[in-house]
């Protein structure tokens, strides 16, 4: 696997991983400010 491969698929999954990661840290906020 080439490097430069491995880099674009990194990229494309940390514009895939990072609205979820909002979404998750925004509900783990509203969970902990519930309890």
């Amino acid at each position: 696997m080439s490097a430069r491969l491995y880099v674009g698929t990194d990229v494309a999954l940390q514009k895939q991983v990072r609205p979820v990661m909002a979404i998750y840290h925004f509900s783990a906020k509203i969970i902990s400010r519930a309890n």
